[in-house]
């Protein structure tokens, strides 16, 4: 229904926002990540995971873009979001200790099940 209001224009780009839109639930489930290095004085951490980030989506751009075009940068944006988040997540378990993210629930929540 969302499609009909915005127009044909919009359909034919939903799945390249659709693919964003799971950057963004991803990004979201990871935590506040950045604002944790930021709050214990680790900024370059948090530097570090986006340049991270920031390398893959450069990488995915270069490659696939000339060949695949727009699918392929949202699959980049996707790509560097989730390299970003898992830098900063495996970073923060071993430097701080804590897993601020989604991810650490849901492992918690299915090993008591188990048990």
């Amino acid at each position: 229904w969302l499609m009909l209001v915005f127009g044909d224009e919009f359909a034919a780009s939903a799945p390249l926002l659709w693919i964003i839109a799971a950057a963004q639930v991803f990004n979201a489930a990871g935590g506040p990540l950045g604002v944790l290095f930021s709050m214990v004085g680790r900024t370059g951490i948090a530097v570090a995971g986006q340049l991270a980030g920031l390398a893959v989506n450069l990488a995915v751009g270069i490659i696939f873009i000339p060949s695949y075009g727009a699918m392929s940068a949202a699959f980049g944006i996707l790509a560097a979001t989730v390299t970003w988040n898992v830098v900063l997540i495996v970073t923060m378990r071993r430097k701080l200790g804590i897993d601020p993210s989604l991810f650490a629930f849901i492992y918690d929540v299915r090993r008591s099940d188990a048990t």
